[in-house]
């Protein structure tokens, strides 16, 4: 009943009044039984009296819609706001991950080239004399410990990616790579030894696995909050899941080559 009255408000109205009028008539045609009951008013003045207070009624009623639909479009407004804010919030993640990842990718490549073997060896064979040598073999370990920070660095600022045996890795590799330097800086000539390279190849095939991970993972979050549609919330909740999941789980692919042969000179 409610329903049909407030979808035919109008036509209700309508009979409403007719049927009120009726009603006035009917009893202002009719004689009182009592002198106490003989009305004082006329018909016109109750008629008056009642479309001033029906009046008044709509005017509330109207306010009161007015009220209703102004916190309705107030409220809509707010989350056009809020999903605009959202965006760009979002915006800017993918744009900061975006950068992240290239950063990412720049350093791992240079770690890579620094950590070579063969960079090493070209810079010993390329010297003059033992003094040259060595202060080439010195700006190699420095320039191995300066891509080492820089790598790290990078990760850590990597929210929401495991990021533990990654750098393990990375230490491995920079702790194998300063055994060849210490080699060269010795100023013999002979070849590596096979536990110096079994050493270095172990951490050098570690290190290319744990990298293909991390950076696997990095673009998978990357991926899920450029092409799905999600929320602010989402991505905190799917970065924060990200991060809790068990390091490097033995089920991960890489992206890389498996078992990929580091740089290893010949003598």
């Amino acid at each position: 009943m409610k329903k049909f009255i407030k979808e035919h408000l109008i036509q209700t109205w309508i009979v409403a009044s007719i049927v009120f009028a009726i009603l006035i008539h009917i009893l202002f045609v009719t004689d009182a039984p009592c002198d106490k009951l003989q009305a004082q008013w006329g018909a016109g003045d109750i008629l008056t009296y009642t479309s001033t207070v029906a009046l008044g009624l709509l005017a509330v009623w109207q306010n009161q819609k007015f009220k209703e639909e102004n916190d309705r479009a107030q409220e809509r407004l707010e989350k056009l706001t809020q999903q605009a804010n959202e965006l760009a919030i979002i915006g800017k993640i993918i744009d900061n991950r975006s950068a992240k990842l290239q950063r990412l990718q720049t350093c791992f490549f240079e770690f890579e080239i620094v950590s070579s073997p063969g960079t090493i060896e070209s810079a010993y064979t390329r010297a003059a004399d033992m003094s040259e040598r060595g202060s080439l073999l010195s700006e190699c370990s420095r320039d191995l410990t300066i891509k080492v920070e820089n790598l790290i660095i990078e990760i850590s600022g990597n929210k929401g990616i495991p990021s533990q045996k990654i750098c393990d890795a990375i230490i491995r590799l920079s702790d194998a790579t300063e055994e060849i330097i210490d080699h060269y800086f010795s100023g013999t000539s002979d070849s590596l030894g096979e536990k110096e390279l079994a050493e270095y190849i172990a951490a050098h095939q570690e290190f290319i696995k744990y990298r293909s991970i991390y950076i696997s993972r990095t673009e998978r979050v990357l991926n899920k909050i450029s092409y799905e549609d999600v929320s602010l919330a989402d991505i905190r909740d799917f970065i924060n899941s990200t991060s809790k999941k068990q390091e490097d789980s033995p089920n991960e692919q890489q992206t890389s080559p498996s078992d990929p042969q580091p740089d290893i000179p010949e003598h």
